[in-house]
């Protein structure tokens, strides 16, 4: 084996060691990877009933995205909604169940850049939500 190889492979060694030593680390720092992507919502639809549409849009804009699949009852979809503005805002996300009924839900209190992720569980009477979001 030459010199340079070994050195190639001293290199790749250590660069695997630290990922592997740090990969804990970064397992529990989420919230460092979350500021820096964009928004997400991960809906559990938990009801009887499936969600037929769901918008979400900003609440102080006009800029909306509507998710084009159903989400049938039991099952969770995650939704990365294409919106974009400049400030602070909110943002919504409405859907109408099969029995036509539409509910609006803030899944998003304030957000300046559009990213981080909520997840919206949906049951037959009510709604739980969890929010991250920057």
């Amino acid at each position: 084996m030459n010199k340079r190889t070994a050195i190639l492979l001293a290199a790749a060694c250590t660069v695997l060691t630290g990922v592997w030593a740090g990969w804990p680390v970064l397992k529990t720092l989420p919230d460092l990877f979350n500021v820096m992507r964009s928004f997400t919502v991960t809906v559990h639809n938990q009801s009887d009933y499936d969600i037929v549409t769901v918008e979400t849009g900003i609440r102080s804009g006009d800029t909306r995205d509507t998710f084009t699949q159903g989400i049938p009852g039991g099952k969770t979809v995650k939704i990365t909604p294409d919106l974009s503005f400049v400030g602070e805002g909110a943002i919504y996300l409405k859907y109408t169940d099969s029995r036509k009924e539409t509910k609006e839900v803030i899944v998003c209190g304030y957000t300046e850049s559009v990213s981080g992720s909520s997840e919206l569980t949906i049951r037959n009477d009510d709604s739980a939500l969890k929010q991250d979001c920057y």
